[in-house]
């Protein structure tokens, strides 16, 4: 009998595509332009802190869902509907780009900015996530190869030392000093220690009270919220300490871990709850790239935009996305039946997988 799909996945797939799609609104009403004074951009700046997890979640489901991957024909074969609906949404860019930001269109231009992932903004996770599919079955094989929970802990625990923790001293930089002392060279490696965080969740399946995984959740988001706002004096928004800001900080570490054990085992009785959810899920790529088109379509409509539109612009664009999203799908579909021509399909895949 077939396997029943467990929503855990799903769900942190989905909240991970609002997320992605929220912390884009954020820059595009220009939320951090605010002055940090008072209780609504306190918790505008909370809500930021909060969907920064979005890519951490993205890759720690990418780990708990390959991590027995084996380097063989079928799972490299597997990257093929990524690529296409990479370029597919890339052409789509190109006329966007040209109709509704005004960019003079240049064949030989638009072909160089697809494949070198600029044509979209938001390519740069598929230019990642292409290098994190190319070795995920050796990354496999080496944390397979180490056989105790204790060692599998530090070799993780040092992962985080060297992609999240190096920019820590930098929350005590002042205009005079600038407390750049930790080895901060692999930082950019961070995509390997989510995906053994994620890993490790699939083999361990770790646990706490529910009730205290929310208020760390909250206590995780309060914290770097009270530091920047002491931070900023009553002015706006100051990034400059990245222990706290981006998808490789601190913040984001921990929160996208509490909310991955919040929900990774989670599962619905209600056939509709899942349905739904999967159906986000499995088009999370898709959501991703199209998300960026959208808001271009969109925001030139709007005259001024202003982060008291947050809430409204992250519903339009989400669902707008979505249903674009499921049209190339459609279509993609449609093709292969058409042409009888079948591209190896994992249906856990999508973005951050």
């Amino acid at each position: 009998m077939k396997k029943e799909r467990i929503a855990g996945i799903d769900i942190v797939k989905t909240i991970a595509a609002v997320f992605v799609v929220s912390i884009h609104q954020i820059a595009q009403t220009h939320i951090m332009a605010v002055n940090l004074s008072g209780a609504a951009p306190f918790a505008l700046v909370m809500f930021r802190y909060i969907v920064m997890a979005c890519v951490p979640l993205f890759i720690m489901s990418t780990g708990y869902l390959q991590i027995n991957k084996e380097p063989t024909k079928k799972f490299y074969l597997g990257i093929l509907p990524i690529l296409a609906s990479y370029l597919f949404s890339s052409i789509f860019a190109v006329w966007v780009n040209v109709r509704m930001t005004g960019e003079q269109f240049h064949l030989g231009w638009s072909i160089i900015h697809i494949f070198n992932f600029t044509e979209n903004n938001y390519a740069w996770y598929v230019e990642m996530f292409i290098g994190l599919y190319l070795i995920i079955p050796f990354l496999n094989k080496a944390y397979n190869s180490v056989e105790k929970k204790s060692a599998k802990q530090i070799m993780i625990g040092i992962f985080v030392f060297l992609t999240i923790l190096s920019g820590f001293p930098l929350i005590f930089n002042t205009k005079t000093f600038y407390y750049d002392v930790l080895p901060d060279y692999w930082a950019a490696m961070y995509p390997i220690t989510y995906y053994f965080i994620g890993a490790y969740f699939k083999e361990y399946r770790p646990k706490i009270n529910k009730a205290l995984n929310i208020l760390l959740i909250i206590a995780c988001t309060l914290i770097p919220t009270v530091i920047e706002f002491i931070v900023a004096h009553g002015g706006v928004f100051d990034d400059y300490a990245y222990i706290f800001n981006g998808f490789n900080s601190l913040s984001a570490c921990v929160i996208a871990a509490l909310i991955f054990m919040l929900f990774y085992n989670v599962d619905f009785k209600l056939r509709s709850a899942k349905t739904a959810v999967k159906s986000i899920s499995v088009a999370s790529l898709e959501i991703y790239l199209w998300s960026n088109l959208v808001e271009k379509c969109v925001y030139r409509y709007i005259d001024i935009p202003h982060p008291w539109k947050l809430p409204a612009m992250i519903g339009i664009v989400f669902v707008l996305s979505f249903i674009c999203a499921k049209a190339q799908r459609a279509l993609f579909r449609m093709a292969k039946k058409i042409f009888s021509f079948s591209l190896p399909q994992n249906k856990n895949m999508s973005v951050g997988q």
